[in-house]
């Protein structure tokens, strides 16, 4: 739905309806518990069973995590789209075979549904980026800054961000008249009801952990 804008609410274009209530609700618990899978997967393919179960455990205990788990908000389907995004670009490059294209376009798409979720899922970014740039090298070094400007990592970006783009406007019709303006009002939302990390809107104190639970 569209964030609430101008203090306009209207059922089932801005704010939901009973119904939709009621069947968002039911999704929550399935998608908190593949958000646990995917870390656990995120854990095992960057280190080793163990560790993905570390992931996981430490993730379980987040209480906060486990009550958007259990209650109908936007926490829970955003969180677990960022896992899957990143654990689709992660195994585009350190899966076991060589680069797969189609893992890095799958990982736009899911961060773009990400986007449309909530907003602020949006500081994640650099380290997708990151993973971009040196997902080859599988290592970060001053000789490997130099093959950032070359035209395969160019070149990769510029298909993330196209898919993300793409996806983003095309999921979501509220962007189809006007997409400048539509994002916008999403970033408004986001600061009008906090759900922003404050540090990126004042330039303060930037925190690289970046605020998934409001």
């Amino acid at each position: 739905c569209r964030p609430i804008h101008n203090d306009k609410i209207i059922r089932g274009e801005n704010t939901p309806t009973q119904d939709e209530l009621g069947a968002g609700r039911f999704f929550s618990p399935i998608f908190g518990a593949m958000g646990i899978v995917v870390v656990f997967q995120i854990g095992l393919l960057l280190f080793n069973r163990f560790v993905g179960g570390i992931f996981a455990i430490t993730l379980m205990s987040f209480s906060l995590y486990m009550l958007h788990g259990r209650i109908l908000t936007t926490e829970i389907f955003v969180s677990f789209f960022m896992f899957f995004s990143i654990l689709l670009l992660l195994h585009a490059f350190f899966g076991k075979n060589h680069f797969q294209l189609k893992y890095l376009i799958f990982s736009g798409i899911t961060f773009a549904l990400a986007l449309n979720s909530k907003i602020i899922s949006i500081e994640i970014l650099p380290l997708m980026i990151l993973i971009i740039c040196f997902g080859h090298s599988k290592e970060i070094s001053l000789n490997n800054f130099k093959k950032i400007f070359s035209k395969r990592i160019i070149g990769l970006l510029s298909i993330f961000f196209a898919i993300t783009i793409i996806t983003t406007i095309t999921t979501f019709p509220f962007y189809y008249i006007d997409p400048i303006d539509q994002f916008f009002i999403q970033i408004d939302g986001a600061k009008s009801h906090g759900a922003w990390n404050s540090s990126i809107l004042d330039g303060k104190n930037f925190n690289l952990l970046p605020f998934v639970f409001t």
